[in-house]
């Protein structure tokens, strides 16, 4: 929340971005992990959540409700925007990917619900954290292997592996501990029903 605001107040400072995701001690509390570089304090979290959520903290701000005074309202919609909402997401792609495999509505709809309820998902979406929004997107990227290799021509299907690499990449900027998905789906397309080039492409 404190690189977001820091983020957000120095949106027109024409300094190096590093400088705007300084977090300004006295409207924070010093976060439990920082790094100090400088006589500057930053976060040891990857700087990407905070990127996607400065949009809308900046929006929020515009309206007349800023990070620091409105925080309980303002973090409730950061929450619910860049953790909530995915989570909905998440069980809306695993409901879509149960058609595959030609289960029932019934089925589908249990099966989004224990992937929610079961993997601890759940306990995450009213937490701001970057782990669920990586999660999210590594499971789009799978539902995207996954049409591709279902369909019947999948050599028509590059653009599925361009946004399977596209959510896998974001992930991984989001949680670097995403990034050993990168690994597995480059296996994953080397067995694909693909042209050569496609794949290495």
């Amino acid at each position: 929340l404190a690189t977001i605001s820091a983020l957000v107040d120095h949106v027109s400072d024409p300094g190096p971005l590093y400088e705007r995701l300084a977090i300004n001690t006295d409207k924070w509390v010093l976060p439990s992990h920082y790094i100090h570089v400088d006589h500057k304090i930053y976060s040891d979290q990857p700087p990407m959540l905070a990127f996607l959520l400065s949009g809308p903290a900046l929006l929020m701000k515009w309206l007349g409700y800023p990070l620091h005074a409105n925080s309980v309202l303002v973090t409730y919609m950061l929450t619910l925007l860049g953790v909530t909402l995915p989570v909905a997401g998440a069980a809306g792609l695993v409901y879509r990917m149960g058609r595959i495999f030609e289960l029932r509505r019934q089925w589908r709809t249990a099966l989004a619900a224990a992937v929610v309820f079961g993997t601890g998902l759940i306990s995450y979406a009213v937490v701001l954290n970057p782990h669920v929004p990586a999660a999210v997107l590594v499971l789009a990227a799978a539902g995207c292997m996954i049409h591709l290799s279902a369909s019947e021509t999948p050599a028509r299907g590059g653009g599925w592996l361009v946004l399977a690499g596209f959510c896998a990449a974001l992930a991984t900027t989001i949680d670097l501990s995403a990034g050993i998905f990168l690994l597995l789906f480059v296996v994953v397309i080397t067995v694909l029903r693909l042209p050569p080039a496609l794949r290495v492409g």
